[in-house]
């Protein structure tokens, strides 16, 4: 008998966080039968104990009472990457992304099921509580109030869950154009069929930031039934990623970033290939100007003042220059008007 359920958990350098992670997959309250599948990306991390991914995965394999496929990237190919290899490998009808640095809440796999069984969901989008890591074991320094901050945004992204049923193109126009849904991976059930029709849309590229942007959007597209519920069924953790609001203190924490240009010119690409996400390319316009106007408040309040020249270069030979700029005045304005606004 197939599994029901394959929970995909991508490793690159997380290992202080994997055990905890693997230890809410064991703590699940789902009876029936379901795999794990775990992707070394080319990962060297070491947990607290000096153990590396193979070590983990073999203590966790020896618990879990499912299968473990155990798949291991010859180099480091970026979260998008991990994530297919994930997909493809799995046995299961449905999948779910458990990050290694989170944790499944003990009923998610339970409670999700349920939803895509009753009501033949290809999506089932549940909600999140936002965890941030002890800084003392992370090296941030952030006060109260930017922890505070960063938290009530993410419960924000977190819980934007349409609650109930949307068939067909709904999901997408929910998505995109109303703004009713955030496209985060986790704290979601996907059917595999659906999550692997999006990744033939979608080329290989090593895509570390924004997969989510990249990837959510054609599984929104090949979806017929999405299902959400405002119940938390994930322990999202801040602090311990490139989106935790630290400071960039090297170049190649920026590239990271500036590299997620690359997302949105598969997206642009892509939908002008399907006739029918051709109506939507405004959307994905206004998506790619917000994000360039984020890395330009990044640049000048993120990098260490003496990176900005360089981190400048960086950014203008991933974005262009002339676009670069133009974002420029638009900050440069904002912040004279106090306006927020960002003009295509």
């Amino acid at each position: 008998m197939k599994p029901l359920i394959s929970v995909c958990v991508p490793v690159f350098n997380s290992e202080p966080y994997l055990e905890r992670a693997l230890d809410s997959i064991l703590s699940q309250s789902f009876d029936k039968k379901f795999e794990t599948v775990i992707v070394n990306d080319g990962s060297s991390g070491l947990d607290c104990n000096g153990d590396n991914c193979d070590r983990i995965v073999k203590r966790f394999k020896k618990q879990f009472k499912g299968k473990t496929i155990y798949i291991k990237h010859d180099k480091n190919k970026g979260l998008l990457e991990a994530r297919r290899s994930a997909i493809e490998a799995a046995l299961s009808e449905y999948v779910t992304i458990l990050d290694s640095d989170d944790q499944l809440l003990p009923d998610c796999l339970s409670v999700l099921y349920e939803c895509a069984v009753k009501n033949n969901a290809d999506i089932v989008h549940g909600g999140a509580a936002i965890y941030f890591e002890d800084p003392d074991s992370t090296g941030i320094s952030l006060t109260e109030e930017k922890i505070n901050k960063l938290k009530n945004h993410w419960e924000e992204r977190a819980m934007n869950i349409h609650e109930g049923v949307m068939n067909g193109r709904e999901v997408l126009q929910n998505f995109l154009i109303d703004r009713g849904h955030k496209g985060l991976l986790w704290a979601k059930l996907f059917r595999r069929e659906t999550y692997l029709e999006a990744l033939n849309d979608i080329p290989p590229m090593n895509c570390t930031y924004l997969e989510d942007v990249l990837q959510y959007p054609f599984i929104a597209y090949h979806a017929k039934v999405y299902y959400g519920i405002k119940k938390p069924v994930y322990k999202y953790t801040l602090g311990t990623g490139v989106s935790a609001g630290k400071s960039i203190d090297n170049l190649d924490k920026w590239n990271v970033r500036c590299a997620a240009a690359g997302v949105f010119t598969v997206l642009q690409s892509e939908f002008k290939q399907h006739p029918e996400l051709e109506r939507y390319l405004v959307e994905i316009a206004k998506t790619t100007h917000g994000y360039l106007y984020t890395l330009i408040m990044d640049l000048n309040t993120l990098v260490l003042p003496e990176l900005r020249p360089a981190a400048r270069d960086m950014l203008c030979e991933y974005w262009g220059g002339d676009f670069v700029k133009k974002m420029e005045e638009q900050y440069e304005k904002n912040k004279t008007t106090g306006s927020t606004l960002i003009s295509l």
